[in-house]
């Protein structure tokens, strides 16, 4: 896979813009790029996500879920998964809130696992329920 140009500096398509000083220059990219790394980035998550997936299952979503249903009411054709995960999607969020707060930067991780709750939400959504992977 080509490098990121954000990673390389030394890439010409970014050269003049690094040489100029410019604090946030803003990297050129075409759709091929955004493709390729979408395409990449989703098997990455994939590969980290599937053995997780198949050894947790979703009790633990659908045990969260139903106690938040009991406490918020829950809307029809919306699973006790989608709800299990929207709380611990809530948690990632504040996490990202409190580095902010802090005055640092969200960690990468931060950002892999939102990305990755997003993701079993939209399943449970296509699916019905999110786990019981064979």
């Amino acid at each position: 896979m080509e490098q990121n140009p954000k990673e390389n500096p030394n890439d010409w398509r970014n050269l003049a813009r690094l040489l100029s000083g410019e604090e946030n220059p803003k990297w050129e990219t075409s759709t091929d790029d955004l493709v390729g790394w979408w395409t990449q980035t989703a098997n990455d998550e994939l590969g980290d996500v599937l053995p997780k997936a198949i050894e947790y299952g979703s009790a633990d979503l659908k045990i969260i879920g139903f106690a938040m249903s009991q406490m918020i009411g829950k809307p029809t054709k919306v699973t006790n998964e989608e709800l299990g995960v929207a709380f611990y999607l809530l948690g990632k969020v504040a996490r990202l809130i409190g580095a902010y707060a802090d005055g640092r930067s969200p960690s990468d991780d931060t950002w892999h696992d939102i990305a990755i709750y997003t993701k079993m939400a939209q399943f449970s959504r296509a699916f019905g329920h999110w786990g019981d992977f064979k």
